[in-house]
């Protein structure tokens, strides 16, 4: 990949004890972003490097610039031919950019946004030439947590706050691990979305990683448990995560 400069790291300085898996403590990360989508069914694979100087930041409507890439994403899915629902990739400008800035400083405060909006720095959607059945959260959330009774892990049900909006992930934890200091990806607008978008290999990536520092117990499956396996109320457990971010009493921590 060419065209890509290196900005200072957002997560880290370089000087941490323990290497930053972003940078590798080297304290400078690329600013890129590489958007790559591929077809199950004919191999076929389209992809496209977003570098500061592609960037074409566009007025937001609640203030601020950013970048939408999502048509972008669409038209490598076109060129793939691949069938695919793309949620919205937008990469957001600093609070300082403005059009009317110097070329080297746009360029500086773009590529910046670049680095940090690279989390992970390559996404791959991959899909099949014609566009498969509707998921349905519900049944989706009751699968995953039959699967969770069975394996014996938690079912995470994850919202974070973005500027004035919620996005939201789920995924499997070993019991006990610590809450990851970086928000889940990919993460979505609501939690149907992110049932929707999150098959079990989703929810089990990176477990591996993050389940190091639980503390050891004896987990022992209770045999008088009925598994969860018809379909759950999606709206309700959003409610709860939704009042547990806001404060309220109930929220159910």
């Amino acid at each position: 990949m060419t065209g890509a400069p290196t900005v200072a790291c957002p997560d880290c300085d370089g000087t941490a004890p323990v290497s930053c898996h972003r940078c590798g403590r080297r304290g400078r990360r690329r600013a890129q972003l590489v958007l790559t989508v591929a077809n199950l069914d004919t191999g076929a694979v389209a992809s496209h490097e977003v570098v500061p100087r592609g960037l074409d930041p566009r007025p937001e409507a609640a203030g601020g610039w950013a970048v939408d890439l999502t048509p972008r994403v669409r038209e490598l899915a076109a060129e793939a031919g691949v069938a695919a629902t793309v949620e919205p990739v937008v990469v957001p400008m600093p609070d300082a950019w403005r059009p009317d800035l110097p070329a080297a400083e746009r360029h500086e405060l773009a590529a910046r946004a670049l680095a940090a909006a690279a989390r992970p720095a390559w996404r791959v959607w991959v899909g099949r030439s014609t566009a498969p059945p509707p998921v349905d959260p519900a049944r989706q959330l009751g699968r995953l947590c039959a699967l969770a009774d069975l394996l014996l892990l938690d079912l995470v049900v994850e919202a974070r706050r973005h500027g004035d909006a919620l996005r939201w992930a789920v995924r499997y934890e070993v019991p006990g691990s610590p809450v990851p200091d970086l928000p889940t990806e990919p993460s979505f607008a609501d939690l149907a979305a992110a049932l929707a978008g999150t098959d079990v290999a989703d929810a089990l990536t990176g477990l591996g990683e993050r389940g190091r520092d639980a503390p050891a117990r004896q987990l022992r499956p209770d045999p008088l448990r009925t598994l969860i396996r018809a379909a759950t109320n999606v709206a309700r457990v959003a409610r709860r995560v939704r009042a547990d971010c806001e404060g309220r009493a109930g929220g159910g921590r």
